[in-house]
């Protein structure tokens, strides 16, 4: 509606709304069950959900039906009413479906799998009879089952779907019924008629505690056979232990074959136990873990470690007791610490993830979570926790001592202090002043000075706003003297790296690139000589004086590599182009004179 009103007077304005029509639906709560659950009560419940509007819960026990029927209806009820109020859900809202065992009326256990929830919004009516409804469940929809408040409440969640004036909500608390079927590839006659009694079978756990637990088992298996059984003997499979089919028997089965398992030796599985030391020193068990690598954990006298996971036992301290607590092994985890400097507060952070079973303690890995970090891996094998980041690079050569951190260092003293501290990406040591009341910020490998006093250091983040490395240079020189070293920037085209041979602006000498480094340059890279591959490869000018009283002979290599000889009298001297000397008597001095040569 739109109104306009224009008018300098005072005026009075009534707007009646009628109430919006809202749409009559009718929804029916359908239990469907089996008779093996007849007499035992369960309350069938659903409430939904639309913004902050909860609605009330409609609850109604129901008594499960006996009986022969296909499916087997224990309820069929209805409640008519219009849409957005009460308990009829407007479209888009959530509704929950939810099976509530109050204590103590209630006995119906709801075990899932096999049971569900269904539902359905249509403008069909379905009958309440068996073949209405097992069209009815073919139609509908089936719930994702919430174990969360299990084993009191289970439920299942879904969106009121638009259309119909039909809401079907269906507790299907069907289970199947395990029988074992005659089987023969003859005639009629031979499956009917000359069906023998199935095999029996002595089933034995697979287990590494020592306990011996066996069941017996019947049907068309053989020894050496690897099952999973259901120890309830009513259908419901309440064990996911593996057994191994060790013998024959005669005996009554105690239990229901639920699955083949694939495994060949009860060491494929692997399993979860506790470990006690019941002696008065701290001892070890050596296991095979679920990924088939070898752990050692040290258990203390006294206590009890809560859980590995194993597929065999290697070796187990004599005062140990190993006991079997969960068939199978939920995730493990790994714990992760941040590489920071101990002396540095803020940075500490401890993550998990889950554990592929192929990390070791002291292992440096990188996470999506927080990637410019390097964290280190401090446990493994964790039980209980929740995994908060996922590896994506492992580097086992790399320690916290690789990590690059931004400090602020902050003197709290009166007096000046001075902290030495690890240059990133080199091994080399820098050296600040930090006057009394000033803070700067550092980005380090970590803290030399230790401990730094009168000072706090805090961290501030994993990555560096460090500038472009200059290089340290070395003189390649032959001569056996101390060569030069200067500092040179790069800016030219593609990367220079420590290894690398380079020419500076000024010079004709050949500088290989022995560091990174912070330090101001005080020269200028020309070029880099991919030619090069060593010092031997520098071909410069020497001088080579006699300081002896005899004629000596000097062997050297030339420009080209080939080699050559000079003789030179007492006192005499003599310039030479060479690469290399080849073992000159100690009589003869021999400097560089200048990089580069005018001759062979």
């Amino acid at each position: 509606m739109d109104l306009f009103i224009s008018g300098n007077g005072v005026a009075q304005l009534i707007i009646t709304v009628n109430c919006p029509d809202a749409e009559e639906i009718t929804i029916y709560q359908v239990c469907v069950s089996a008779d093996a659950n007849g007499g035992e009560f369960i309350h069938n419940e659903y409430r939904w959900l639309d913004g902050t509007y909860i609605s009330p819960l409609h609850s109604t026990e129901v008594e499960l039906a006996n009986g022969t029927d296909n499916p087997l209806i224990s309820q069929f009820d209805s409640i008519t009413g219009l849409q957005g109020a009460g308990v009829i859900p407007a479209d888009g809202a959530i509704v929950t479906i939810q099976s509530n065992k109050i204590a103590p009326a209630d006995t119906f256990n709801f075990v899932t799998p096999p049971m569900t929830f269904r539902f359905l919004r249509t403008n069909t009516l379905f009958a309440n009879t068996p073949a209405s409804v097992a069209s009815l469940i073919a139609a509908s929809s089936v719930g994702v089952v919430d174990q969360t408040l299990a084993p009191t409440i289970f439920s299942s969640q879904f969106a009121m779907p638009v259309g119909g004036n039909k809401l079907y909500l269906i507790y299907d608390y069907r289970r199947p019924t395990l029988a074992e079927l005659c089987y023969g590839n003859i005639d009629i006659f031979d499956v009917c008629c000359l069906c023998d009694p199935p095999e029996r079978f002595v089933a034995t756990q697979c287990r590494l505690d020592g306990v011996v637990n066996t069941e017996v088992v019947e049907g068309p298996y053989a020894i050496g056979e690897f099952v999973e059984l259901d120890t309830s003997l009513d259908g419901i499979k309440i064990e996911t232990c593996t057994y191994e089919l060790t013998a024959n028997t005669t005996d009554v089965a105690t239990a229901l074959v639920t699955g083949l398992s694939t495994i060949t030796d009860c060491t494929d599985l692997c399993q979860k136990y506790t470990v006690t030391n019941n002696g008065g020193v701290a001892e070890d068990v050596e296991y095979l873990n679920c990924g088939g690598v070898n752990e050692t954990a040290t258990i203390q006298p006294g206590t009890t470690l809560d859980a590995i996971c194993a597929r065999d036992i290697v070796s187990i301290g004599a005062n140990l007791v190993l006991d079997l607590t969960n068939c199978v092994c939920e995730d493990q985890f790994i714990e992760l610490k941040r590489c920071v400097d101990k002396q540095s507060t803020g940075g500490d952070l401890i993550r998990y993830a889950v554990d592929n079973l192929s990390y070791n303690v002291s292992d440096i890995v990188v996470i999506s979570e927080d990637p410019d970090c390097l964290y280190e891996i401090t446990q493994i094998g964790l039980f209980g926790e929740t995994s908060n980041s996922t590896v994506v690079s492992v580097n086992p050569s790399q320690t916290c001592e690789d990590a690059c951190n931004t400090y602020e260092v902050t003197n709290t003293s009166l007096a000046a202090i001075v902290i030495d501290y690890g240059e990133c990406g080199s091994n080399k040591t820098d050296t600040i002043t930090i006057l009394a009341g000033q803070s700067e910020l550092i980005c380090t490998s970590g803290f030399i000075t230790d401990p730094i006093v009168g000072a706090t250091i805090v961290w501030q983040s994993c990555d560096c706003d460090v500038p472009d490395p200059n290089f340290e240079l070395q003189e390649c020189v032959v001569d056996g003297s101390t060569p030069a070293t200067v500092i040179a920037s790069w800016s030219g085209f593609g990367t220079v790296q420590v290894g690398d041979y380079v020419e500076i602006s000024g010079s004709l000498c050949l500088w290989e690139v022995i560091a990174e480094t912070q330090d101001p340059a005080t020269d200028i890279i020309t070029a880099r000589r991919t030619d090069v591959t060593g010092c031997e490869d520098s071909c410069d000018t020497y001088t080579l004086e006699n300081l002896g009283s005899i004629t000596y002979t000097v062997n050297y290599l030339d420009c080209a590599g080939v080699q050559q000889s000079v003789s030179i009298t007492p006192t005499g001297v003599q310039s030479v182009c060479s690469s290399q000397f080849l073992g000159p008597p100690v009589q003869v001095d021999i400097v560089k004179s200048f990089c580069g040569c005018t001759s062979p």
